[in-house]
């Protein structure tokens, strides 16, 4: 059974209640690998700091421990939101 992305390495959205996160694939209880981050950010509205949540993400991703995990999984999840 996998773990969660929270369970594998501290997350600074998981100190809230799930529905109170700003992490969008906390406040449902799935694990990173799981969730549309492409989708979720297609429909973000254009607003100051839209670009710059893609870029960190696209940034620090390879460099976590839940990527060394589910590297296939994370590889697929980032080139579609480089396409996105």
């Amino acid at each position: 059974m996998s773990k969660n992305c929270w369970d594998i390495v501290r997350c600074p959205f998981c100190d809230t209640e799930p529905e109170a996160s700003r992490c969008p694939a906390y406040r449902l209880q799935m694990a990173c690998w799981e969730f549309d981050w492409a989708g979720y950010y297609g429909r973000m509205c254009e607003r100051p700091g839209t670009e710059e949540w893609r870029t960190a993400m696209l940034a620090r991703c390879r460099g976590c421990q839940v990527y060394a995990s589910h590297r296939e999984q994370m590889e697929r999840i980032l080139d579609r939101l480089l396409r996105a």
